[in-house]
C-alpha cells in the first residue's frame, strides 16, 4: 500500500472536487506548509510551547535533573484525544495528554507558555492571504485523518518533529537537532517561575529538590 507524506498530503487536497487550479493549490500549500514549520519551529526553540490544534501539543516541562542536580526544562509532546480517538490509533502511554493534565488543569495553564498557531503570520510567511493559508492547513489535516482511518502507514513532517503511523501504531519523534539548539541556545535551562504546580503554588529556581523530585507535572 502506498504510503502518505507531505508531498502525497498536498497533492490529495489538490485533486479535492471544486479545487479550480491544482497547480495553484500546490504552490500556495507548499508554501503554507512550509510557513507552519517554520513558525512552529522558531517558537519552539524561542522557550514557547506550540499547539497544532486537533492533533497535539509540544511543550516543555520543568524537571529535576539528577546528573547536574539542578531542575531544566525538557520538551515533551502529548496527542489530542480528538486525534487518536476517532482513528483508533495505539500511543505510547507517555504521549497521551492524561499523563501530563493533572487536576483538570488545563495543559496551557500548567505547562505554559503554550501558542496556537497564528495564520496571520503565517500568510506573511507564506506571502498568501492568511485565510487561504489557515483553510489549506485544515484540508492537510483532513487528508491526513482521512488516510490514517483508510489503514494507510506514512510520516508527516512538522519540522519540530515528525507523526509516525504503522499498523495504527502512532508516535510523534521530537526533531533532535531541535534538541541540539535548545540545549545549545540555553533555552532549556531557563525553567518558568510563573508556572502553576499542582498543588498550587510555583516554582522557584532557587529551592532545593531532593532526588527524583518532579517541579511539577
Amino acid at each position: 500500500m502506498k504510503q502518505f507524506d507531505n508531498l502525497f498530503l498536498i497533492n490529495e487536497v489538490a485533486i479535492r472536487p471544486g479545487v479550480p487550479d491544482k497547480q495553484n493549490a500546490i504552490q500556495i500549500l507548499t508554501r503554507t506548509i512550509k510557513a507552519v514549520q517554520d513558525y512552529c519551529y522558531s517558537t519552539v526553540v524561542s522557550g514557547v510551547g506550540i499547539t497544532i490544534p486537533g492533533f497535539g501539543y509540544v511543550f516543555y516541562e520543568n524537571i529535576f535533573d539528577k546528573q547536574s542536580q539542578k531542575g531544566r526544562r525538557e520538551l515533551e509532546f502529548a496527542f489530542e484525544e480528538k486525534f487518536t480517538q476517532p482513528l483508533k490509533l495505539k500511543i505510547n502511554i507517555d504521549q497521551t495528554l492524561s499523563t501530563y493534565v493533572k487536576a483538570s488543569m488545563p495543559l496551557t495553564d500548567s505547562h505554559g507558555p503554550i501558542h496556537r498557531l497564528n495564520f496571520t503570520v503565517i500568510g506573511q510567511k507564506a506571502g498568501y492571504n492568511y485565510q487561504d493559508c489557515m483553510e489549506g492547513f485544515q484540508l492537510f489535516m483532513t487528508e491526513l485523518n482521512r488516510f490514517i482511518r483508510a489503514g494507510y502507514d506514512g510520516t508527516v513532517d512538522f519540522k519540530i518533529g515528525k507523526l509516525i503511523v504503522k499498523n495504527y501504531n502512532c508516535k510523534f519523534v521530537i526533531n533532535p537537532q531541535m534538541l541540539q539548539e535548545i540545549g545549545e541556545n540555553g533555552v532549556a535551562n531557563k525553567l518558568v517561575t510563573s508556572q502553576v504546580l499542582t498543588g498550587g503554588s510555583t516554582f522557584r529556581p532557587s529551592e532545593h529538590f531532593k532526588e527524583n523530585t518532579v517541579v511539577f507535572k
